[in-house]
């Protein structure tokens, strides 16, 4: 399986997880192109929808990586779009088979699920960086500002005094 993520600025999914895949397969899909969009993931990406490839060295979307493909074993691929609480592609949850393979309901609602998962663990890293960098910002504001600030509890007590209020 594998985790792809959008990397919107360069408009190209980056590998966020791809622990079983062989390294050759996961640096061609790191910086794998939304435009055109080939590869299952990419193609979920795209599309917003699930890319079921069953037969890999037959499709379309997999003629630039078919070779690499089968040197990987990988003859199957389906891919889920991830999504973000207001609808976003936030990059795509695949999953690699040895043989052909169409997915039955219990395996399409696994890789749903398994989607989910994803989402909402990205969120939560994204979140836990944009927070490292808002008290980073906070912190050299406070720290370097001219003017004397303080942060104080409800009883008045200074908890911290930036270097213009210190001195």
């Amino acid at each position: 399986c594998s985790v792809l993520l959008v990397d919107e600025e360069r408009q190209c999914l980056r590998v966020g997880s791809a622990p079983s895949l062989p390294d050759y397969l996961v640096a061609v899909a790191d910086g794998l192109s939304l435009d055109p969009a080939f590869g299952s993931c990419a193609v979920a990406v795209r599309t917003g929808a699930r890319v079921v490839t069953t037969d890999i060295a037959n499709d379309p979307v997999w003629v630039p990586f078919r070779e690499i493909a089968a040197r990987a074993g990988v003859v199957a691929c389906w891919s889920e779009p991830i999504f973000d609480g207001e609808g976003k592609v936030l990059g795509a949850f695949g999953c690699y088979f040895r043989t052909p393979r169409e997915p039955g309901a219990l395996d399409i609602d696994t890789i749903a699920t398994a989607a989910r998962f994803a989402a909402v663990a990205i969120q939560r890293k994204r979140a836990d960086i944009a927070l490292h960098e808002s008290q980073a910002l906070f912190s050299k504001a406070f720290e370097h500002t001219a003017i004397g600030m303080g942060l104080v509890t409800r009883n008045g007590s200074y908890l911290k005094v930036n270097r213009a209020l210190g001195d």
